[in-house]
């Protein structure tokens, strides 16, 4: 056999291990994303609800002038930006950090996932936090830490606004990085079962508010953290799928070649038989 027959088959066999290992990451992607999209359908009817209350008792509040609510001069942004841990999700990680240049720009950031942290942290911006937050497994009580410390923040006045960057979730093959705003607070209605009718709000709507509005806002940011893993799912399990995909048509090739190679040699040995008995 052939030196180049040889490499030909080492380098098949090694695509059809890689081949194994991101179909069997696909599986792995695949069943983390039908979990993930079970917790977002079951939180999506508390958020909504809530979102909705709040819209209520605001439309019912005769006081509205409220810090949550007042919009000013967006001098010192904050932005909260959700990422990956790990990658092989395609470009899931670089379509959020598209927000972002390379320099430094005005304002805070509160990055969650070990991608963003790094690439954030490399081109020195001015964090929140000091240590990574991993966006595996976060939980609702985690987000509500983190967002105290937001709150107090804006409450102070130290912060101006409040932006969520993350990954929006449309359907298993659509998502989009999204920039939204959280604060100054934006209630809109959501269409819900809930009734509202002569609705009596003990002491005072005003009061409900200043405590339902930053419920709202920790909601949302558990709501959006939850759409962004389900989207970094998606997105792994279809970059699973293309390289499975890729490595089969790899292998194809690779296997013409060798073929090729084969029957060039089989062609060339009995080219020479025959003009070995040729010459006798």
């Amino acid at each position: 056999m052939g030196v180049s027959k040889q490499a030909i088959k080492r380098r098949i066999r090694s695509i059809e291990a890689t081949k194994k290992i991101t179909q069997a990451m696909e599986m792995i992607a695949i069943s983390k994303f039908q979990k993930q999209k079970v917790v977002l359908d079951k939180n999506k009817a508390y958020s909504d609800t809530i979102l909705d209350v709040a819209y209520h008792v605001l439309q019912a509040a005769e006081d509205k002038d409220s810090i949550w609510l007042k919009p000013q001069a967006d001098t010192n942004p904050l932005v909260i930006v959700l990422t990956s841990d790990l990658g092989l999700c395609g470009a899931y990680n670089a379509n959020v950090l598209k927000y972002f240049n390379d320099e430094p720009q005005a304002g805070a950031y509160l990055v969650i996932g070990t991608k963003g942290y790094s690439w954030f942290t490399y081109r020195n911006y001015e964090l929140v936090n000091h240590n990574r937050i991993l966006s595996d497994d976060l939980t609702f009580k985690a987000i509500d830490d983190a967002m105290l410390d937001v709150l107090r923040r804006y409450a102070q006045g130290k912060v101006t606004s409040v932006h969520v960057v993350y990954t929006k979730f449309i359907n298993s093959i659509n998502f989009e990085a999204t920039q939204t705003q959280i604060l100054p607070f934006q209630p809109q209605r959501v269409e819900t079962h809930t009734n509202y009718i002569d609705t009596i709000f003990e002491p005072n709507a005003h009061t409900i508010l200043e405590q339902l509005i930053p419920m709202s806002v920790v909601s949302m940011v558990y709501r959006l953290y939850l759409e962004a893993k389900t989207s970094e799912q998606a997105s792994r399990r279809i970059a699973m799928e293309n390289a499975t995909e890729n490595a089969e048509e790899l292998v194809e090739e690779l296997t013409l070649k060798y073929n090729q190679s084969r029957q060039a040699e089989i062609t060339q040995e009995i080219s020479e038989i025959i003009a070995g008995a040729d010459a006798l």
